[in-house]
């Protein structure tokens, strides 16, 4: 692998997200609760963590995982293990601990970087190095290289970009592989109507795929992403009309939850441009309400 310093494309979709730092260094990227992060400033704390991974996936599966629901720390350490030519694995810590042993155990990561309530719950880790994070106190020391890399890691277009695990509804959860390859062509599709002006507010957990399949678009376009930590109905329409949220990927029960407040209609959500909903089926009801309510 070597160092990528060109724009985007199948193995660089990382290095296409970090250029929109050298465009727009002072442009809002992520926001997490009080974490507010300009492009410069996510560049900065993806490259400078990335480096210090290469030494803990040195020699090893080049696999780490993540424990936790949603943080800006998560967030950068998921696009760094990627940027480190490593691969990331989000591990769904509502899972039974069993589970979660079985997940750890299956994928054989190198190192687990946990939300520090978390770490608790995995253990023994089957003798994984856990690194502890503390959602909203920025990047742990063990993650701040005195200088990171120039530029994320060019990976060929098969290799492994992250693995997702199943729910295990018909038995052992199973951890499904994507390929750079398969997340490029994901990331890069004009389906949704993203750019640079977009916000994207997520609500869901970052080891859901629910989550990743809005995130790296949104990156990739250049537009803001805003992670909610817990799911909250009514906080999610306070930040929605707030930082004028264009994009928004939730669940049936998210919807139903949003519609059933008593003021929603208070609510200023004229920026929406586009909502998705997945995981479950949406009830016709619902979505006839949300269509009749809802802008975008």
């Amino acid at each position: 692998m070597t160092a990528d310093n060109g724009a985007g494309g199948e193995g660089r979709l990382v290095a296409g997200i970090l250029a929109h730092a050298l465009e727009r260094p002072g442009d809002e990227a992520l926001v997490c609760g009080d974490n507010r992060l300009d492009w410069q400033g996510f560049r900065a704390a993806v490259l400078g963590a990335a480096k210090a991974l290469e030494t803990f996936i040195a020699g090893g599966t080049g696999r780490v995982a993540l424990a936790g629901s949603s943080s800006a720390e998560l967030a950068i350490a998921y696009l760094a293990i990627i940027a480190a030519g490593g691969c990331a694995v989000p591990l769904p810590v509502s899972a039974h601990p069993d589970a979660l042993s079985g997940m750890i155990a299956d994928c054989v990561p190198d190192l687990i970087i946990a939300h520090a309530d978390v770490a608790p719950t995995l253990g023994a880790a089957g003798g994984v190095p856990v690194l502890p994070l503390v959602p909203g106190a920025g990047m742990p020391q063990a993650l701040k290289a005195p200088r990171g890399l120039d530029a994320p890691r060019d990976c060929p277009p098969e290799a492994d970009f992250n693995i997702i695990y199943s729910s295990g509804t018909t038995g052992r959860a199973k951890g499904i592989v994507h390929s750079h390859a398969m997340r490029y062509r994901q990331a890069a599709r004009s389906l949704f109507g993203l750019g640079r002006a977009s916000t994207m507010l997520l609500a869901t957990p970052l080891y859901s795929n629910t989550t990743l399949v809005s995130f790296l678009p949104a990156m990739t376009a250049g537009g803001k992403v805003v992670l909610m930590r817990k799911f909250d109905a009514r906080t999610f329409l306070e930040l929605s009309q707030r930082e004028r949220v264009t994009h928004a990927m939730l669940v049936p029960v998210q919807y139903r939850r949003i519609m059933e407040l008593p003021d929603f209609d208070s609510f200023d959500l004229s920026s929406y441009k586009l909502k998705s909903c997945t995981s479950a089926p949406f009830p016709a009801w619902l979505k006839a309400d949300v269509l009749k309510r809802w802008p975008g």
